[in-house]
């Protein structure tokens, strides 16, 4: 009965222990993106005090019409074990749904992600890009980055026009040339 015991109050303790040590979340609020002029800045700062907290920082924007999407996110520090540690970057649609991940170029002292979906078309609608990190020290923290969008060019009627008068052309000369 005692071993029963012993091992319920280790198992209280570890599983407390555990609980404990889950980082804290330092986390903003999502913050919209102004891109009307096709291109913008966004930054988070984080206070000092916050070693071994996590955070998952969304900024969102909203897309006009069919466009092409880079963006990028840095965090610079004076070392590796100081700063922050960039984790994950990604442009996911406002309902949730994850379209694109982006890819790391550095880590350590500089960390820097980039997003170039230049094989992803986004249509009107609204989306976010979604950072997640690790603050590393005591000291305070921020990162920055950039989202520019390209619009897609869209055909106007009278290219429509020409390439339909055009492929008549074609069938014309083609059905003449069958009878001959």
């Amino acid at each position: 009965m005692k071993n029963i015991l012993r091992a319920i109050i280790a198992t209280l303790l570890l599983t407390g222990a555990a609980f404990s040590a889950n980082a804290a979340d330092a986390s903003h609020t999502r913050k919209a993106v102004d891109l009307t002029s096709g291109a913008a800045k966004y930054t988070a700062s984080f206070a000092s005090g916050l070693a071994s907290a996590t955070f998952t920082d969304q900024f969102s924007f909203h897309v006009d019409t069919k466009s092409l999407l880079a963006a990028d996110v840095t965090s610079t520090a004076a070392s590796a074990a100081v700063g922050l540690d960039l984790t994950s970057f990604a442009i996911y649609k406002l309902d949730g749904t994850l379209l694109y991940s982006g890819a790391q170029k550095s880590t350590g002292r500089v960390d820097n992600w980039k997003l170039n979906t230049s094989n992803l078309v986004l249509t009107a609608g609204d989306y976010y890009l979604q950072v997640i990190g690790k603050i590393n020290s005591a000291g305070a923290g921020s990162l920055s980055g950039n989202i520019a969008l390209k619009a897609l060019a869209v055909p106007e009627a009278e290219t429509y026009a020409m390439l339909l008068a055009g492929l008549g052309l074609v069938g014309f000369v083609a059905r003449r040339n069958k009878r001959a």
